[in-house]
């Protein structure tokens, strides 16, 4: 009896010291810094939860930029682990699923459609460059250079101090739309590859489509 107890305790200390969990992996690394400045993995547990840091490599798992994957991996506990190591470790069971990483505000630059304030035809490009980890925004309104502050969390975005050179401009109304509708920006949408910037009704403001990053 008391051999079966200590076999029983054994099983169930052995079964949870390994779990087998459900991960998501961004197509994207981002740069992190553990002992020093290093590209780290981004994943999350729940589809709705933000990207988080992971410092350390999945073991059978291969990385591929601008491809999110979805994996069944094995939560395996370290015994004695280094100090400021991991006390545990992934090990990849079955990838799930793999698709392209959505375009998000920092790929590339992006090239105005439209502007709803602005009703007649363009004849110039207004482009914009967003580059969220400097709170920095830059581009061109189709004649004069442009550039600003801006803060996003999640979907919320907010444009500050935009300014721009000062070459005259013969374009009908569109620049002063263009800079008008950047003031009132609140939040931001991207469907099959356009984006939206949105007032805070959730109102489209502006249109663009994704290009090459381009200043």
């Amino acid at each position: 009896m008391r051999l079966l107890i200590i076999c029983l305790v054994f099983i169930v200390v052995s079964c949870s010291s390994d779990k087998t969990e459900t991960i998501f992996v961004s197509g994207r690394l981002a740069d992190c810094t553990g002992v020093a400045p290093q590209k780290c993995l981004q994943i999350k547990f729940n589809q709705d939860d933000d990207w988080m840091y992971f410092y350390n490599s999945i073991d059978g798992f291969t990385h591929k930029e601008g491809t999110d994957f979805t994996l069944k991996v094995k939560r395996e506990d370290i015994k004695n682990p280094p100090a400021d190591a991991a006390s545990f470790k992934y090990i990849l069971v079955e990838i799930l699923e793999e698709q392209p990483t959505p375009i998000d505000l920092e790929d590339g630059s992006w090239l105005v459609l439209g502007i709803v304030s602005f009703e007649q035809p363009f004849n110039r490009e207004p482009v914009l460059t967003f580059s969220p980890k400097q709170n920095q925004v830059t581009g061109n309104t189709g004649c004069n250079r442009l550039f600003g502050k801006i803060f996003k969390e999640n979907n919320n975005l907010r444009l500050e101090n935009i300014g721009t050179t000062r070459m005259a401009c013969d374009d009908d109304g569109l620049e002063q739309a263009f800079l008008e509708a950047l003031e009132t920006v609140s939040a931001y949408q991207i469907q099959d590859g356009v984006l939206m910037l949105l007032n805070n009704q959730n109102n489209t403001l502006i249109k663009a489509t994704n290009i090459e990053r381009k200043e």
